[in-house]
């Protein structure tokens, strides 16, 4: 019974939390350019907009003052149109399987490599492999913590 309680208690303080931090995200894609053109200091950018779970992600056209790299993933505030360049936790990659692209979170760190999941993806979600940046990005925030 008290397991019952608490569990009930954890649920609706989850169901709180989330209803209070879902609008934060509301503004904010997380966007791998494609194709960008340029003129008079706009940067036309052709992206994927990638939310939710499904594997085909809606393109949109967004234009920001800010020079960006096609090949790295952002987050882009659409209120300013402002990208902010993401740290390699998410990437674009083919699956394994059917070779479509999906987007793969990092989960952790395997003897061989590195573990990543996509949620796109029911067959087989998760991949492991080698990463240099990720393996960079460690020991740097290990270095500064010895």
């Amino acid at each position: 019974m008290l397991v019952d309680t608490a569990k009930t208690i954890l649920q609706d303080e989850l169901t709180r939390f989330r209803g209070l931090l879902g609008p934060v995200f509301e503004n904010w894609w997380l966007i791998p350019p494609s194709t960008m053109t340029h003129s008079a200091g706009v940067y036309q950018l052709r992206v994927k907009k990638l939310t939710g779970s499904r594997p085909t992600f809606k393109e949109e056209t967004v234009e920001t003052t800010t020079k960006i790299d096609t090949g790295e993933l952002y987050f882009l505030d659409t209120v300013t149109n402002a990208p902010l360049l993401s740290l390699p936790f998410f990437r674009m990659m083919p699956s394994p399987e059917t070779e479509e692209t999906a987007c793969y979170f990092c989960s952790r760190h395997e003897k061989e490599g590195w573990k990543w999941i996509s949620y796109n993806f029911e067959g087989k979600p998760d991949l492991v492999e080698p990463d240099a940046s990720l393996d960079k990005i460690v020991d740097e925030i290990e270095g500064e913590q010895a």
